[in-house]
């Protein structure tokens, strides 16, 4: 999924629960001088074995009613993936050092956390098992070698199509297709239900010039987005990636603590993700070898679902939201809608940005939906010189506008821009 909108760059501001603690338990690994996989070629990423598995069932048809040709059908799929995540050598380490290289600065240390969540040690010192406290209590969590998730997407689809031909020259097909998305959790919890996705269809087709050479053409449609396995993943896994900072090698002295990484909050009350395209164009034959058309496009997005990573920004207000055991980072919402969740400044309106981060509250701006907008006009010559040879050209015109980039993101996996 992309991301809506652009945050400008600045550091995450400290907050309260981002404090000095003392050094006990900071990380899963005691760092010491000179040992452990801190530097060389070692590959110490996480590594996933992914496995998709997809059933689907369809069934249609149709029938003839004097001049109208009824078609109904239906759909449901049911996809069973499972992933299984693991360090390649326990957690990846990462060091820092002195500008001049010489010195280990520090480390940061990433690991798997076994589910359910289980506290190891306290920030005051105490060992034990706490079971899942707020990740901000907690200096070490139960690590896990690796982590195995499986979780089931149901979906359900059923459309009717009435074409009818009131004349022999003229078509008029109208539609309605209905789509259900059910997402169950690893622990079998349904974490999300996508229902309320009606999508009328409409199209015109008129042969003006009545012997098959000529036609004019509209049509209209909305159409929803499923959302993608890959995102599936972060919504309905349990694998909790646990991120610890040890600001100093030895174990007496401060530091600063760790997070959790855990998938995206889903929020209540949120509907699915589509555009509506309305089309319109005209074609004629010019003899027996040319033919030329024209086709105009027109789309925008009606709604998005999306992720936003923004918990921990002072400027944008919704630490609070969460629950006070959650442990995502991202939520997913309907930018525009659902209250505070859907909340986002104008990102193309400099006013409500002028003094971030300088001062941490932001400037009253309106919220926005996310927006998209396509126009394009395209026009087409078709010309047959002979039968064996078929030419075609075709040039188009077209605007794109908007502050959501869309359902892709065109930024390389695992950068936020």
């Amino acid at each position: 999924m992309s991301r809506f909108g652009r945050e400008r760059d600045a550091p995450r501001a400290e907050s309260k629960d981002f404090r000095a603690r003392p050094r006990n338990g900071l990380a899963r690994r005691q760092f010491a001088p000179g040992s452990g996989p801190l530097a060389g070629n070692d590959f110490n990423g996480l590594l996933t074995d992914e496995k998709y598995r997809r059933n689907a069932w369809q069934l249609s048809g149709s029938v003839t009613l004097g001049n109208h040709e009824v078609k109904l059908g239906g759909s449901y799929d049911l996809e069973n993936p499972n992933r299984t995540s693991w360090y390649n050598q326990g957690e990846a380490i990462f060091p820092s050092y002195s500008p001049d290289g010489g010195t280990v600065l520090g480390v940061w240390h990433q690991y798997l956390a076994a589910y359910p969540l289980n506290c190891k040690q306290l920030w005051d010192g105490r060992q034990g098992d706490f079971g899942p406290v707020p990740w901000y209590d907690c200096a070490t969590f139960q690590p896990a070698s690796a982590v195995r998730s499986d979780f089931r997407t149901r979906n359900a689809s059923a459309f009717v199509q009435d074409t009818w031909r009131p004349l022999s020259n003229l078509t008029i097909k109208a539609g309605l297709r209905y789509d259900f998305q059910e997402f169950v959790h690893t622990n079998g919890d349904v974490v999300l239900e996508l229902t309320d996705q009606w999508s009328p269809r409409l199209s015109v087709a008129w042969d003006f010039g009545g012997k098959g050479r000529t036609k004019l053409f509209a049509s209209y449609g909305r159409y929803y987005q499923a959302i993608p396995l890959q995102f599936q993943a972060l919504m309905m896994s349990n694998e909790y990636r646990i991120f610890a900072w040890n600001l100093s090698p030895g174990p007496d002295l401060v530091g600063l603590g760790g997070a959790v990484n855990f998938g995206v909050y889903v929020t209540e009350g949120l509907k699915g993700s589509y555009q509506d395209e309305v089309s319109a164009g005209a074609e004629a034959q010019l003899g027996s070898s040319w033919s030329v058309g024209v086709r105009g496009t027109y789309r925008s997005r009606g709604r998005a679902l999306e992720d936003r990573c923004d918990r921990y920004w002072p400027s944008q207000g919704i630490y609070d939201l969460f629950p006070p055991d959650n442990y995502q980072t991202c939520a997913l919402v309907n930018p525009g809608e659902g209250g505070r969740w859907g909340e986002f400044r104008d990102p193309a309106d400099p006013r409500c940005f002028a003094d971030y981060p300088t001062n941490e509250v932001p400037i009253p701006c309106e919220t926005v939906r996310a927006n998209r907008y396509y126009r394009g006009v395209e026009v087409a010559v078709q010309h047959r010189p002979s039968k064996d040879l078929y030419l075609q050209a075709s040039y188009v015109y077209s605007k794109l506008v908007g502050n959501f980039e869309g359902a892709v993101s065109s930024y390389p996996s695992g950068t936020y821009q």
